[in-house]
C-alpha cells in the first residue's frame, strides 16, 4: 500500500495527506533511536508538498499552504519562498505571504522588501499583506523598513498609507513620531489615513500627540470614527491633560463617543476617575454601561463594588449583567466573592449568569469557593435534568484542582455515563495517581459504557 501512496496523494486535497499517511505506517513503535515510526510516512508527505510547490497548479498550492502553516511545516520555507518571488498569480503570492506571516518566518524579508519598494503595478491587496508581513515578523534591518514605512505612509493610496501608518503604530517607537505629526497635521492627509495616525499615535504612547488629540475631541462637527478614535489613543498614553477633555465627552449626544470616554478615562489614575464611572453606570446605553463595568473590575474599585452589583441583579441586558459579574470578580474582595457564591448556588438566578459566575469561581477562587460548589453539586446530584451539574463537572474536570478529588471520584459512580467521563477527566488532568487503579477498572469493564471506557484507556495513557 505505502509504494502507491504518492499516487494516491496526487487525488487527495493537502488536509488529509497528513492522516493517510499516518494511518499507513501502523501502530505507533518507538525504535532504538528512540524515534516514531512515523517519522517515514512525515517525509514521504514533505516531499509530495514539496513536489506540489515545485510543479503543482495555482489552485492546489494555494490548497496546500494553509496545510503547511497548520501543521507548522517550516522545513519547506525555500520553497514557499521560492513560489512567492516567481509566481505572477496575486492570490497565490499573497498566500505565500499568509504562510510566511502566520509562522514569523523571516525568509521573506528581502523579497517582500523589494516588492513594496515599487507598488506602482501591485494591488492593493498584496501590498496590504507584504506591510502586515513586515510589521509581524522581527528584522535586524529595523531602520530600512522604518523608512520603508515612512515612505509608503505618503501613498496616494490610502489604504496603503493607512496600512503603513499603523504598521509604525504596531512596530514604531518615539523616533517615528514626527513623521506621523507631520502627517496628521497635513490639510490634504485622507481621512481614512487620519484615523490610523489617530490609532499609530495611541500605540506609541507619545505624550506630544496629546494636544492635537485633545483638539479631535473638541471638534464636534468631526468625524466621529476619528473622536472615537482621539478618545482611545489619549486613554492608552495616558496623560492626566485629557481628563477634562474626557468628561466634556460623556455629555457627548453620540453614545458611542460616551462609551470611548469611558473606557479612555478607565486607565488614568485621576481620583476624579471613580465617580464618572459610578456615573457612567447609569447610562441608558448599554455599550457605555459595559465599558465603566470593565474599567471598574480593571481597577479594582471596591467602592463600586454596590453599583456594579446592581447591575449584576437588575441590568435590563444580559450582555451588561454578564459583564458586571467579571467585574465583580476583577475587583475581587471577600464582599464580591460572598456575593458571587450566593448567586452561583441561587437556583433562582439565570442559568447563563450562573455559569459565568462559575468561571469565575473556578479560574480565581477556586479553593475558596469549593464548598458552594459542592453544595450545587449535592443539590443537583439526583435530578432528572442535572443542566447546572453537568456544566459544573465539565468546568471543574478541565481545571487544575486536586482539591476537588472528592468531586472527580464520585461522578465516577454517577448513573449519567457523561459525568463519569468528567470523573475519569478531573482525575487524570490532576494526576491523581491513588485512582489510577480505579480509571484501569474502568477501562477494562465489559459493562461500562463504551465511551466511557475509551475515554478511561485514553486517561490512563495520561497518567503513565
Amino acid at each position: 500500500m505505502i509504494s502507491r501512496i504518492p499516487y494516491l496523494l496526487r487525488r487527495l486535497t493537502p488536509s488529509i495527506i497528513m492522516m493517510l499517511l499516518i494511518l499507513s505506517a501502523g501502530p505507533l513503535r518507538a525504535d532504538e533511536d528512540g524515534e516514531s515510526a512515523v517519522d517515514e510516512p512525515l517525509v514521504s508527505a514533505r516531499n509530495e508538498w514539496r513536489d506540489m510547490l515545485r510543479f503543482g497548479i495555482d489552485s492546489e498550492v494555494i490548497e496546500l499552504l494553509p496545510t503547511l502553516t497548520e501543521n507548522r511545516e517550516v522545513l519547506l520555507e525555500p520553497e514557499v519562498l521560492r513560489v512567492f518571488a516567481r509566481s505572477i498569480n496575486p492570490r497565490l503570492r499573497r498566500a505565500a505571504l499568509r504562510y510566511f506571516t502566520d509562522l514569523e518566518l523571516t525568509g521573506a524579508i528581502d523579497a517582500v522588501v523589494e516588492l513594496l519598494s515599487d507598488i506602482q503595478d501591485i494591488a492593493d491587496d498584496l501590498v496590504l499583506d507584504a506591510i502586515l508581513y513586515l510589521s509581524t515578523v522581527e528584522t535586524d534591518d529595523r531602520d530600512d523598513v522604518a523608512v520603508l514605512f515612512h515612505e509608503l505612509a505618503r501613498s496616494r493610496r490610502a489604504t496603503v498609507a493607512g496600512a503603513a501608518v499603523r504598521a509604525i503604530g504596531k512596530t514604531g517607537d518615539e523616533r517615528d513620531v514626527d513623521v506621523l505629526l507631520d502627517l496628521f497635521d497635513e490639510r490634504t492627509t485622507p481621512i481614512a489615513v487620519r484615523q490610523s495616525l489617530v490609532l499609530a499615535l495611541g500605540e506609541l504612547r507619545t505624550p506630544r500627540a496629546v494636544d492635537r488629540l485633545i483638539s479631535v475631541l473638541g471638534r464636534l462637527d468631526d468625524d466621529p470614527t476619528l473622536r472615537n478614535y482621539a478618545a482611545d489613543a489619549l486613554g492608552k498614553i495616558g496623560d492626566d491633560r485629557a481628563v477634562d477633555a474626557l468628561r466634556v465627552s460623556l455629555g457627548s449626544t453620540d453614545a458611542l463617543h460616551r462609551a470611548y470616554a469611558v473606557n479612555a478615562l478607565g486607565y488614568f489614575d485621576s481620583p476624579e476617575v471613580p465617580d464618572m464611572l459610578e456615573e457612567a453606570l447609569r447610562d441608558s446605553f448599554w455599550r457605555v454601561r459595559v465599558a465603566a463595568l470593565d474599567a471598574a473590575g480593571r481597577r479594582k474599585e471596591a467602592d463600586l463594588l454596590p453599583a456594579v452589583i446592581y447591575r449584576a441583579r437588575r441590568d435590563p441586558e444580559t450582555r451588561v449583567r454578564l459583564d458586571a459579574i467579571t467585574a465583580i470578580a476583577g475587583i475581587a474582595t471577600p464582599d464580591a466573592w460572598e456575593f458571587l457564591r450566593s448567586q452561583f448556588v441561587d437556583e433562582r438566578v439565570a442559568p447563563d449568569i450562573r455559569r459565568a459566575i462559575l468561571h469565575q469561581l473556578v479560574e480565581h477562587n477556586a479553593v475558596e469557593s469549593l464548598p458552594t460548589i459542592r453544595e450545587v453539586v449535592q443539590k443537583e446530584w439526583a435530578s432528572e435534568r442535572p443542566t447546572m451539574l453537568e456544566y459544573t463537572t465539565r468546568v471543574l474536570s478541565t481545571a487544575k484542582l486536586p482539591e476537588a478529588s472528592d468531586i472527580f471520584v464520585r461522578l465516577l459512580d454517577h448513573p449519567n455515563f457523561v459525568l463519569r467521563i468528567y470523573g475519569v477527566r478531573g482525575i487524570a488532568l490532576n494526576g491523581l495517581e491513588q485512582y489510577k487503579d480505579r480509571i484501569s477498572e474502568i477501562s477494562e469493564n465489559e459493562t461500562e459504557h463504551a465511551s466511557v471506557r475509551r475515554n478511561a484507556a485514553a486517561e490512563l495513557e495520561r497518567m503513565r
